[in-house]
């Protein structure tokens, strides 16, 4: 009998377990690289000839990359974002201003850096995209 009892009670103990939805395991929530991923598909229907609004019109204003918890609302969580493009310069190869503005595209290195080789460059001259990557770029400075 004390066998029987002791099984029973085994087996409804196993029903008591908490679960804690996080952003991972919601079928809801957008994957910490979706953003990222749709930043990099984006990038990839820039073409030469583009004006940067007609560039900043393709990427958006915003790159989710992850969650972070609400401290408002418990059990919540926000989107983190970060603002397109993530970066901009000028660049002068000899007598040549070219704007170059850097959007986010990769996560080498989930560490809370953005590096430069997760970044992707697109170039303007007189307001007309004229290129974009990182080989571009570097051939640019090089000035081939």
């Amino acid at each position: 009998m004390n066998k029987y009892l002791i099984i029973f009670l085994l087996i409804s103990l196993t029903g008591c377990v908490a679960v804690k939805v996080t952003p991972e395991s919601s079928s809801t929530a957008v994957s910490e690289s979706a953003g990222v991923k749709r930043n990099l598909n984006n990038v990839r229907q820039l073409a030469q000839g583009m004006t940067r609004q007609g560039v900043e019109e393709i990427m958006g204003e915003y790159t989710a990359i992850g969650f972070k918890a609400n401290d408002e609302v418990p059990g919540t969580y926000e989107t983190i974002t970060l603002k397109n493009p993530y970066r901009e310069e000028i660049l002068a190869v000899g007598e040549k201003q070219y704007e170059v503005i850097y959007y986010l595209s990769s996560i080498q290195l989930a560490d809370g850096l953005v590096a430069d080789d997760e970044l992707t460059p697109v170039v303007f001259e007189n307001g007309q995209m004229i290129g974009k990557g990182q080989d571009f770029l570097f051939k640019l400075k090089a000035g081939m």
